[in-house]
């Protein structure tokens, strides 16, 4: 069974849309709608856009779909990406303690813990903690996932693996560049 799903667009060129949805980035037709903006939310089937909804549309659809993606358990990738854009919407709402709590339940050995870490950094700063927003932001590059991955990259290593060994050490090395990014991004507005 095929089902429409929300997407948002990210990028417009001519009648084609980059969206961005619960399975990830991809192109569009916009064929059907008339008006179409960065930022706006699409009910998508296949690579066609249907409609244009509203935030609070895209999150109802997201929800219906949450008793059907929990049956393939909270490890699956597309129940951590829809939790990754349910609490977007919310952010976006402003709906800061539940996107709080839909960022914040993304698992750590999760491929979107950092950008869940930085949604949530920015839900304690709309809420006004900037300090538990300092605290998330740092914990990026203390975090088990981190060691993990360094660990990892030592046993290849040792191993003679030498190839798994660079993916293991560039994929801690993109952790840290993300933390560093964050912080850069966080820091002009903790400072004001």
């Amino acid at each position: 069974m095929c089902l429409a799903t929300p997407a948002k667009i990210v990028s417009i060129k001519g009648k084609m849309a980059e969206v961005k949805d619960s399975h990830g980035e991809k192109k569009v037709s916009l064929m059907l709608i008339k008006k179409a903006r960065v930022g706006d939310y699409l009910l998508v089937h296949s690579d066609l856009a249907i409609n244009k909804i509203d935030k609070s549309e895209a999150l109802e659809k997201l929800e219906n779909l949450t008793p059907y993606l929990s049956q393939k358990g909270q490890d699956d990738v597309f129940f951590q990406k829809t939790l990754l854009l349910k609490a977007q919407i919310r952010y976006e709402l402003g709906l800061y303690n539940e996107s709080l709590g839909n960022y914040l339940s993304i698992k750590p050995e999760s491929e979107f813990y950092p950008d869940a870490i930085v949604g949530a950094s920015w839900c304690h700063i709309a809420l006004g903690k900037s300090d538990a927003a300092l605290l998330l932001i740092d914990s990026l590059t203390n975090e088990k996932g981190m060691t993990v991955l360094i660990n990892m990259g030592k046993l290849s290593h040792a191993s003679g693996n030498y190839p798994r060994a660079i993916e293991y050490f560039e994929s801690a090395q993109d952790l840290y560049e993300k933390k560093i990014s964050s912080m850069k991004e966080f820091l002009p507005i903790l400072q004001a």
